[in-house]
């Protein structure tokens, strides 16, 4: 009973009086009268109660409204079109964002449908585009990713990457509802074709240009071997000082001819990755004396004392003995080279946690701090004074840092 039943019924109370009879018409009517108000106050309250959930419906109508706006917007900024695939009523819905990143143009009077869709994948890729689709939703695949081409009206092919979730399942699990979106790749793909396309090409140079070096190196180390073999029978015949002298010179030019012209073979097979490494067990006292020993006349000729210290090495190590000893050839050639006459040059070894330390020292030119890593670069040398002062291609140490 309502408030406005309940004052009627008060006021025909008073107004009749607790002892006061009423015929069955009366009554009737007395009742009916009080229905019809009950049933007037319960209609307002119910009207005020539709009049309030009315309200509530159109604000989140409003907020809804204004939700898709923003998510079209956000669609047409980034240059997405979203789909939304009804599984269980086999119905394909897309946005007009969709329409114009795919290229597709539809008529007045035409409907969406999955065939309209499947007009848009390029022939050679629908098949596969229709398995990854069969395949995500039988569960064989865990996530929607697939780059594809399509074709636009005006039969253009274009790259497009479709990104997409189940979003509804029924209550056996079964795919009901599924959205994504699409966009188009065209030009990062093709800015990827064409820099993996620099890339193989790039590669294929090297490896034209490793192959011309190392049939230039063979050219003209023949012919160049044969010519200092010939210098050295000479010097043996030959007795007159001025003679030898030039014989030497003729003689240690060739020598570093050949070692120019194996650094620049050694330098091209590193950039083209075919060094290869040989692991052997070997004696490093025989090996590092014999380095020793080969520098000897060199650092002789110049007054160098060349000093040899061993610090707990073991008699056997098992490494690339000759990629170690053309590190070493490296350093010390530069240490004779750059050392003036009458100094001291030290070559240590020290053996500790499983590793060779090897340190060439000496008391040359030195280097200034920031050159220290520029002279570790190919063809570079700390002072463009040096090349002409002392020679070298500025490849010893590039090669050295790189093995």
């Amino acid at each position: 009973m309502n408030n406005l039943s309940i004052l009627f019924f008060l006021l025909a109370t008073s107004l009749y009086g607790s002892e006061t009879t009423f015929t069955t018409q009366e009554l009737l009517l007395f009742l009916a009268l009080f229905l019809a108000v009950a049933l007037y106050g319960y209609i307002l309250t119910l009207f005020k109660k539709l009049e309030s959930l009315n309200k509530n419906l159109k604000n989140k109508t409003k907020v809804l409204h204004e939700r898709k706006e923003r998510l079209e917007l956000a669609l047409r900024i980034g240059k997405l079109g979203s789909w939304d695939v009804d599984f269980l009523n086999n119905k394909l819905v897309v946005n007009e964002e969709w329409l114009k990143v795919v290229g597709y143009e539809m008529r007045d009077d035409e409907v969406f449908t999955n065939e309209t869709w499947i007009s848009t994948i390029h022939p050679d890729d629908r098949q596969r585009v229709l398995d990854y689709g069969k395949e995500y939703k039988n569960g064989f695949i865990d996530e929607y990713n697939l780059e594809y081409r399509g074709v636009t009206n005006e039969n253009k092919t274009v790259w497009l990457v479709s990104k997409g979730a189940i979003v509804q399942r029924d209550a056996n699990n079964k795919p009901m509802r599924m959205i994504g979106v699409v966009s188009d790749i065209t030009k990062e793909k093709l800015l990827k074709d064409s820099l993996q396309q620099a890339k193989n090409q790039a590669e294929e140079a090297v490896k034209m240009k490793s192959a011309f070096l190392a049939n230039m190196s063979h050219e003209i180390r023949t012919p160049l071997n044969a010519i200092i073999g010939f210098i050295e029978l000479l010097k043996e015949q030959e007795v007159d000082k001025e003679k030898q002298k030039y014989l030497n010179i003729v003689s240690s030019s060739s020598k570093n001819l050949v070692d120019i012209i194996n650094d620049i073979l050694d330098f091209s097979k590193m950039e083209s990755g075919k060094i290869n490494l040989e692991f052997i067990n070997f004696n490093t006292y025989e090996e590092f004396d014999m380095t020793k020993k080969l520098f000897q006349a060199r650092a002789d000729e110049k007054d160098i004392k060349l000093h040899l210290n061993y610090v707990d090495v073991p008699k056997y190590i098992k490494s690339d003995i000759l990629r170690i000893k053309q590190i070493i050839n490296n350093l010390l050639s530069n240490a004779i080279k750059f050392t003036p006459d009458g100094k001291n040059i030290y070559l240590d070894m020290s053996y500790k946690d499983n590793t060779l330390h090897i340190s060439v020292k000496d008391e040359g030119i030195g280097i200034k701090k920031d050159k220290l890593q520029y002279i570790f670069e190919a063809f570079n040398q700390a002072e463009s004074s040096t090349s002409r002062q002392y020679g070298g291609t500025g490849l010893g140490l590039s090669i050295s840092s790189k093995l």
